[in-house]
């Protein structure tokens, strides 16, 4: 569909209104109220998912979620008892997919004998890496670290942490969270904090 220029004079018709005005603005409607039979280019605001979507390609697809934030269960595969473990997401720019997971250790808390893993919000494009800090609430230190998400499982395969800060004893070692002693022995309320983004498929 082409620019038109109207002049002076012109006859507004019923396919100009159709084609140039209705077809090429920003229609706003729910996500079960669509056009149901859009042309290629044809953009909608959804109300109820705060979305931006474009027929592209003969299907609908997503350009950007304005900012909203949702909750999300992250699956973990150790036993979260009484501690808790939340979590939430934003979808931006059509596949930018911005998310956070914070656990709270609880006294009947315990960590898996192996590699800790959590479930991400959405399928990713490919493996990416983010960021992670756990934090011992008796000793007041902060470890730093990072993460590896595997697009194949969906989930953060692999939680690095390095020395804490002030420890230097600790200088220059890494650990892998595998266990409830790893890299202190964990209790109530320790924290583990996860932040990252990626590419969604």
């Amino acid at each position: 569909m082409v620019f038109k220029t109207f002049n002076a004079g012109d006859v507004l018709t019923s396919a100009d209104v159709n084609n140039y005005l209705m077809a090429q603005a920003v229609i706003v409607c729910t996500s079960g109220t669509r056009p149901a039979s859009p042309v290629e280019g044809m953009t909608v605001y959804e109300t109820d998912t705060d979305r931006y979507v474009s027929y592209t390609n003969g299907a609908w697809s997503e350009m950007m979620t304005m900012g909203s934030w949702a909750s999300y269960a992250p699956g973990w595969n150790g036993a979260i008892g009484n501690g808790t473990i939340s979590a939430r997401y934003t979808r931006l720019a059509g596949r930018l997919i911005v998310f956070q997971i914070l656990l709270t250790w609880g006294s009947t808390t315990t960590a898996p004998g192996s590699q800790w893993q959590f479930s991400i919000p959405v399928a990713a494009a490919r493996n990416f890496v983010g960021s992670a800090s756990v934090f011992d609430s008796s000793a007041g230190r902060l470890w730093t670290g990072s993460f590896r998400a595997l697009s194949s499982s969906g989930q953060i395969d692999r939680i690095f942490v390095d020395s804490a800060d002030g420890d230097a004893s600790n200088t220059n070692r890494s650990w892998v969270l595998n266990s409830n002693t790893t890299p202190f022995t964990w209790a109530s309320p320790d924290e583990l904090s996860i932040s990252g983004f990626y590419e969604a498929s």
